[in-house]
């Protein structure tokens, strides 16, 4: 597979998009109340099913870091790349806590909104930024690890051992051979016997990155049809997994379903192989540039989409009642949120624009 390398890639533009998506499509869940209804019938499966496939959102967000940034390597300006997330998780941060104070009526004082920033709670997403933020700056450093291997094999090996680390032990030791009845319910118990390491699983982010430049430097030979069935199965296979593990109980908590748990690493590299082999060329030029345009959005509509979450299912909520049973309704909800986390960014990024015009730009010459 031929892969576009040049500095403006439509394809890349709907990557972000779907990814911000996915994450509001899993946020939903939260808010329909989702986790605390029995998972014992044919609604709830769907339900499971469509979670456990959203959640490729953070994942391609990495990938896609790696593919973008393989190439990296350590200078004064590379570290420049990070003010402008920074700068946009600050204006977002600011619009939050207004946000908090009129909105939701909390008493923030102003060194708890510092405080906030600081920790990532002042938005309810900033995990995202937080681990970013780390993966950012040791970039240069594990681009050099790859990129140093001899040969694609021995990068295969890399990602093979990193897999092994951090997304296996989320399927293999999740296994309880003591309990009876285990194997038929396992929500029966939460006591699993490890029978691998563990201790490595919050490496996830570095296995993500490595995939993204792997993908980037030799991409994934499959057919544009059996990728689709591939993800297919595999979401399927997976969502029925995630039922048996939890049937007949509520949502039950485990490594499984983890953002670097091997489910998500399989259903991820398919979903990223199957949107770069979409052909930019069928794109009309009017399509491209507005995909550009809402791409350039999607870091900040991640942030502010905890703003319009929180709107937008309080009405539904307040409308409807119990969104599961009035289950079409929440389509309808993630698209309204979907939707207004991106005017909300368009209006973070203008500030930021302005931020950068008259602030960061001229720093940034008198530094370099």
């Amino acid at each position: 597979m031929t892969i576009k390398t040049q500095n403006r890639n439509t394809v890349l533009d709907i990557i972000r998009i779907f990814a911000l998506f996915s994450v509001v499509s899993v946020h939903s869940f939260s808010y329909a109340d989702y986790y605390i209804q029995p998972i014992n019938n044919p609604k709830m499966y769907i339900f499971t099913i469509l979670r456990t496939f959203f959640m490729i959102c953070v994942p391609l967000f990495i990938i896609l870091s790696g593919y973008l940034m393989k190439n990296k390597t350590l200078s004064p300006k590379y570290y420049l790349g990070i003010v402008k997330t920074l700068s946009v998780y600050f204006i977002a941060s600011v619009a939050t806590y207004i946000f908090r104070i009129i909105y939701l009526k909390q008493n923030i004082s102003i060194v708890g909104f510092a405080a906030g920033i600081l920790d990532f709670t002042m938005v309810h997403y900033a995990w995202y930024v937080e681990m970013y933020i780390g993966l950012f700056l040791i970039i240069p450093f594990l681009n050099l690890i790859y990129n140093n291997l001899a040969n694609k094999k021995q990068k295969q090996v890399l990602i093979a051992t990193m897999i092994f680390l951090s997304a296996a032990p989320g399927i293999v030791n999740i296994w309880n051979f003591v309990t009876p009845g285990f194997f038929v319910t396992p929500s029966i118990s939460n006591i699993y016997t490890q029978l691998i390491p563990d201790w490595w699983v919050d490496l996830y982010p570095l296995t993500y990155y490595f995939i993204g430049c792997y993908l980037r430097e030799f991409g994934l030979n499959i057919s544009r049809k059996n990728n689709i069935i591939l993800i297919v199965l595999s979401a399927l296979f997976w969502g029925i997994f995630n039922i048996y593990r939890c049937y007949p109980v509520s949502f039950v908590y485990g490594s499984w379903y983890d953002w670097g748990a091997l489910p998500n690493v399989i259903n991820s590299v398919l979903v990223f192989r199957l949107l770069l082999g979409i052909n930019e060329k069928r794109i009309p030029l009017r399509m491209q540039k507005a995909l550009a345009f809402l791409s350039g959005l999607t870091f900040g509509g991640y942030l502010m989409s905890c703003i319009t979450d929180q709107i937008v299912y309080q009405i539904f909520t307040e409308t409807f009642g119990d969104l599961i049973s009035h289950f079409y309704c929440i389509p309808i909800a993630v698209l309204i949120s979907f939707t207004g986390a991106l005017i909300l960014s368009f209006a973070v990024n203008i500030v930021y624009s302005l931020i950068h015009k008259f602030v960061l730009k001229p720093l940034s010459k008198g530094m370099l």
